[in-house]
């Protein structure tokens, strides 16, 4: 009995040194990766690429179609108005008789429309929005962002003292309103016939 308490007395002891060995190298290990840990370097965050600012293009100013605008406020008191009587010489003549309408029609915004011989002059006669003989929404015959160029009653002379054609002037866009027209007159002087077109409808 004494041998077998004695051999497992030495048994114990080298199992706690064992036991103790063990200890001391998991905290010897444990001390080396916590070093290890502490004395790598950490890798450093990758900066951002900044992204370029995108400046946005201006939009351009269109440029503007035909004469310069006038915006001048004009005293139509004392200047001929636009009948079918009228006689004014200082209106011009159409240049292209034979030329087509555009389809669509100017009448007065207030109570007359300046009318001009040209643009950038002064007004030669008045174009009425009312009328006893009625007809004053004018054919159309050039368009650009300030102006028309319209065809008008009246004549230029009588036909014993010079050109007695159709009359032409110039409206401002901002003195008229412009509508489109429903109807064209077409007037043939050598077949003496009037149609009144309704686009593909002819009435004669």
């Amino acid at each position: 009995m004494a041998t077998t308490r004695a051999l497992t007395r030495r048994n114990a002891g080298w199992i706690a040194l064992a036991v103790a060995g063990v200890l001391v190298a998991t905290a010897l290990a444990i001390a080396w990766i916590v070093a290890s840990g502490r004395g790598a370097p950490l890798a450093a965050a990758p900066t951002p690429t900044p992204t370029p600012t995108v400046e946005p293009t201006p939009t351009p100013t269109p440029t503007p179609i035909g004469p310069a605008a006038d915006t001048t406020a004009y005293d139509l008191a004392g200047l001929p108005e636009i009948t079918v009587f009228a006689i004014v010489p200082e209106l011009p003549v159409d240049d292209d008789p034979f030329g087509g309408p555009t389809g669509v029609a100017a009448r007065a915004k207030g109570a007359a429309a300046p009318v001009f011989a040209e643009p950038g002059r002064a007004p030669v006669a008045s174009l009425p929005r009312e009328s006893y003989y009625d007809g004053t929404a004018v054919p159309v015959i050039e368009q650009y962002d300030a102006w028309v160029k319209v065809m008008l009653v009246g004549r230029q002379s009588y036909p014993s003292g010079g050109n007695s054609g159709q009359l032409t002037g110039w409206l401002r866009t901002q003195d008229v309103e412009l509508t489109a027209q429903e109807a064209v007159i077409e007037v043939s002087l050598g077949d003496r016939t009037i149609d009144i077109v309704r686009g593909e409808d002819r009435q004669r």
